[in-house]
């Protein structure tokens, strides 16, 4: 469901910084490391680092650990309230473990803060596929329409919402939400279509 974005590549230093330790400390060892990695953090939350948290989000979703991309992300977003990525992915990771309320904030905070339509629709599109997990026909409707009135060019979006025509007995809609999908190279189900064929009595 979630469209994963390029992840972004945080500045040298930052790195840097996370590697840097203390050196000539009398502390016991397992202080000493205790102490290093207290700082670690700090510097790592300093202003600035939401781009570390975001690729460490983004590693850990790689990985199957969505907690903890989750997690990060959230700590990205702290750094950086108007960082518009880690908001999608965690409302993508939030869609995955149910927490339907939760990845509708994120995506209207994309909504919100995009400048790139193509990112509105997707976020709409999204909202569209949470609503339609919810059995929330009407709300899963207005997100594909508003994706598709976003960006006309996102298949997808023709594609759920001649899913949700359907099963409003809308079957004109259905048969061209099906055909426009089509025409931009995203094929139906065919179980689908041979649903549909059913339900409207008509071939195509």
């Amino acid at each position: 469901m979630n469209h994963d974005l390029r992840s972004r590549q945080a500045p040298p230093y930052y790195v840097l910084a996370l590697l840097l330790c203390l050196t000539g400390s009398l502390l016991p060892a397992h202080a000493e490391a205790a102490e290093s990695s207290q700082k670690k953090e700090e510097t790592a939350f300093k202003k600035g680092s939401a781009d570390y948290f975001y690729n460490q989000g983004n590693a850990s979703k790689n990985k199957g650990d969505i907690g903890s991309a989750i997690k990060n992300w959230t700590l990205a977003i702290e750094q950086n309230p108007e960082l518009v990525e880690a908001y999608y992915n965690r409302g993508g990771a939030y869609a995955r473990q149910n927490i339907f309320q939760g990845a509708l904030a994120d995506f209207d905070k994309v909504i919100q803060l995009a400048r790139d339509p193509k990112m509105k629709a997707l976020a709409y599109y999204n909202k569209g596929l949470v609503s339609q997990n919810q059995n929330d026909l009407k709300q899963a409707l207005s997100g594909y329409t508003l994706a598709i009135e976003t960006d006309p060019s996102y298949a997808p979006a023709y594609k759920n919402r001649a899913v949700v025509y359907l099963f409003e007995k809308n079957y004109d809609a259905s048969w061209k939400d099906a055909r426009r999908s089509e025409e931009l190279g995203l094929k139906c189900n065919p179980a689908f279509i041979r649903q549909l064929q059913q339900a409207s009595g008509k071939q195509k």
